[in-house]
Order: structure tokens, then C-alpha cells, then sequence
């Protein structure tokens, strides 16, 4: 694995943003090099690049400090998933090679069942993976809109029956389909 502590925009702007990204998009065995980018900023607009990368390579993550961090949780996945010290510390640390949990907790699609209870050690009953799954819809609607990926991900609608049967998110043809037009708007 490897980290990269950046205060956001490297040498040589945005051809640079653009050439890593490729580098680690096309990456050969990317679950073998796993790269995290924690942000050392306090200007978004300086690491946007980075979040962007983290939406497009394979096991690729990007940590923001605790609050940033937090606040993209909650907006991404609503008010039903609890976020702590300890949830931000391991997925600074190991995000990158658990893209269907911990690296997905800051992007727009609902966890599983399955996947919920596994992140949280607890098997939910369906009232309240019903819960989080409302949160998570009112979230969405709750979106503000500055981009054409925050446009898709308002615009989805997700089917609550297949995130309750499948085991992980990425078995579900919607999502992959998501993932895939998410990727070519970055």
C-alpha cells in the first residue's frame, strides 16, 4: 500500500492531475498497489483532483481530515450510518484495499445489507436496513447540485430489494452501470 500526504495541486497542474490519475487507473493489479491520497489542505478546490481519481482508479481512496471526512460520509450515505474517530482512522489507514466498504462509505451508493451489517458487526433486521436505506434516498434528494456527477447521483433511483438480497454492491448490474458513467464524467 501507499500513502500520499498532499497539501493538493502537485507540480506541473493540471496535466499532472490528469497524467497520475491515468497512472493509477491503468495501473497493472491494482488490488497489489493500493494508493491513498489524504489531503493535507484546507481548500477543497485543491484536492477536488484527488477525489475525482479516487471515483475512477481501482482500489484508490482519499482521506480528508475527521470533519471533511464526516461530512461527505453523511452526505453520501445519510444520517443512518454512524461515523467515529475510529471509523476514519482505520479507513485512512486501509480503505484502499476494501473498496466495497470502508473506501465506499464517501460515495454515493447504498451498502448492501449484507455489506452493512459486515461494516458495522451487527445483523440488521430489515426495519432498520429499511432505516438506513431511507436516510441514505434522503440524502440523495438532499444533494446540492454543483456538477454533472452530483447530477447523476441526485438523479438514480436505487432498488431497495436488490441492495437487501445482494451481497455486495457491486453484483448489482444499476450499480456497476452507475459506477461505469461516473467514471467516464471524471
Amino acid at each position: 500500500a501507499r500513502w500520499f500526504f498532499g497539501d493538493g495541486l502537485p507540480n506541473g497542474g493540471v496535466e499532472a492531475q490528469k497524467e497520475i490519475t491515468n497512472l493509477l487507473a491503468h495501473r497493472p493489479n491494482p488490488a497489489m498497489s493500493p494508493m491513498t491520497f489524504i489531503s493535507c489542505t484546507e481548500i477543497n478546490s485543491d484536492v477536488e483532483w484527488m477525489k475525482e481519481c479516487e471515483e475512477i482508479a481501482p482500489y484508490c481512496s482519499e482521506s480528508d481530515d475527521f470533519v471533511e471526512e464526516a461530512n461527505e460520509v453523511l452526505r453520501d450515505q445519510g444520517a443512518a450510518l454512524p461515523y467515529s474517530y475510529g471509523f476514519h482512522l482505520v479507513c485512512t489507514l486501509v480503505a484502499a484495499i476494501n473498496p466495497e466498504d470502508l473506501d465506499a462509505m464517501d460515495e454515493s451508493v447504498p451498502f448492501t445489507k449484507v455489506t452493512l451489517d459486515n461494516l458495522l458487526g451487527i445483523k440488521h433486521d430489515e426495519q432498520s436496513y429499511l432505516h438506513y436505506f431511507t436516510c441514505f434516498e434522503e440524502a440523495q434528494r438532499k444533494r446540492s447540485v454543483i456538477g454533472a456527477s452530483d447530477q447523476l447521483k441526485k438523479a438514480i433511483k436505487w432498488n431497495y430489494d436488490e441492495f437487501l438480497r445482494a451481497t455486495t454492491a457491486s453484483q448489482i448490474p444499476v450499480v456497476r452501470d452507475f459506477q461505469f458513467r461516473i467514471k467516464q464524467i471524471g
